[in-house]
């Protein structure tokens, strides 16, 4: 065999190995001796949170050249939601994402997630990874514990409260500053005032009640728990939504529209705080902190006038505020690459401080801490949140007796329940 021939059957053999190599890291290369490889971190859609993780992912760049971070902004979470399990059950999706506590019981039971490691912070327990995160972060974490494991690190933890436009108080006499809506009987009543009505209809609604099902479900929760009743049973196993307190939770909102008329029949669905950013509604009890940087940043001329208050109670009901909510990053099991994930995650998380100035942490002032610490923990699936969207929407714009259609909700519950391969995980 001739030297040339030898040298020929070398170099393929040589190609060979490296095709070999590239084909099973999965196309990533080696840069000054280190595989470059390529993280993929979904999110949903908020404008100033977007904005804030991307000079902390050029940063995590610079500190790891060999390191490429592709993030994903879908348009919602429920569109997260949805593009996340199609990939994950494709063997696919990403290595980081951040999602709602709400997914949290079925992501852990399909053991789509895998637990913090701790030695990323330079932590052994998770006592002392508490010591080392920020304390919004820290206080967050037991939303993401399953079996003495935590599996997400925090980057929202809030709750709704009261938006009320101060202009529309001062116009209709009021003064914002006492006679704001503590109370569900209280808005009835300074509704009326509010409330701007042409021709037989309303131009401009008192109060506005979200159409978004996720959003709707935890106002409505946040009542049912105040009148001593709740969506599902403390263990998990069945609904109880059509006890009293939820037929006068529905009668509440019904009373809104047909008895008092502060609230239009909303003609449009999918809407979180509607109507407050054009000037059409004085008070929305579905937004959270975050609200005031989306005010000034898409409605400059209705944000001087925001102010937030506490969620209203029920004169005889507990004083309790709207259950809270969360999101945290979390670290698929289908990554190849969760160390270096996790890594991601540090980074993202390091700036509590700036989180919370845009409202993604309750702030320190008034209403915020007493809501937060008193509304409890709300994890209510989305399918659950669909049906009881349902039987509201019954009632509201069909005129269906609350009765009728929260017995009816409570059935459809039960049998989602019962089929569902999960527990409600932590559900209280």
């Amino acid at each position: 065999m001739s030297t040339q021939h030898n040298f020929k059957a070398k170099l393929i053999l040589s190609l060979t190995v490296i095709m070999f190599v590239i084909c099973f890291l999965g196309g990533n290369v080696w840069v000054q001796g280190k595989e470059t490889i390529t993280l993929r971190y979904w999110r949903h859609q908020h404008k100033p949170a977007v904005e804030l993780e991307q000079p902390l992912i050029e940063k995590f760049e610079e500190q790891y050249p060999n390191i490429k971070v592709e993030m994903f902004v879908a348009t919602s979470t429920p569109d997260l939601h949805e593009k996340v399990l199609v990939a994950f059950a494709g063997g696919g999706g990403p290595d980081l994402f951040n999602m709602e506590g709400g997914k949290f019981s079925q992501y852990v039971s399909y053991g789509l997630m895998v637990p913090i490691e701790l030695d990323v912070f330079g932590a052994r327990t998770y006592q002392e990874l508490m010591k080392e995160l920020a304390a919004d972060v820290a206080a967050g974490l037991s939303g993401w514990k399953h079996e003495d494991k935590y599996y997400g690190l925090t980057t929202e933890v809030s709750c709704y409260a009261t938006a009320i436009n101060t202009q529309h108080f001062k116009e209709a006499g009021l003064d914002s500053d006492k006679d704001y809506p503590i109370t569900w009987e209280k808005l009835a009543e300074i509704g009326q005032k509010l409330v701007r009505v042409e021709r037989g209809e309303i131009i401009r609604e008192a109060y506005a009640l979200t159409t978004y099902p996720v959003t709707f479900t935890l106002v409505f929760e946040g009542m049912l728990r105040q009148l001593g009743g709740d969506v599902v049973s403390p263990d998990g196993k069945e609904s109880i939504i059509n006890s009293e307190a939820g037929v006068k939770a529905l009668q509440t909102l019904y009373d809104f529209m047909y008895e008092y008329k502060i609230t239009a029949v909303p003609s449009q669905l999918n809407l979180q705080g509607p109507g407050f950013e054009t000037g059409a509604t004085s008070i929305v009890t579905d937004v959270g902190p975050w609200y005031e940087a989306y005010l000034k940043d898409n409605a400059p001329g209705i944000y001087p006038y925001l102010q937030f208050k506490p969620f209203p109670r029920f004169e005889k009901g507990k004083d309790i505020g709207i259950p809270n909510y969360g999101y945290a990053l979390q670290v698929s099991s289908n990554s190849k690459y969760k160390r270096e994930s996790w890594e991601l995650a540090k980074i993202l998380v390091s700036t509590a401080g700036e989180r919370k100035k845009i409202g993604l942490f309750v702030p320190d002032e008034w209403p915020w801490p007493k809501e937060i610490s008193t509304g409890g923990l709300g994890i209510i699936p989305k399918e659950i949140n669909d049906i009881v969207f349902e039987a509201a929407t019954k009632t509201l714009m069909d005129k269906v007796n609350p009765k009728e259609t929260l017995n009816e909700a409570k059935k459809k519950i039960d049998k989602y329940l019962a089929e569902l391969p999960y527990k409600i995980y932590g559900y209280k």
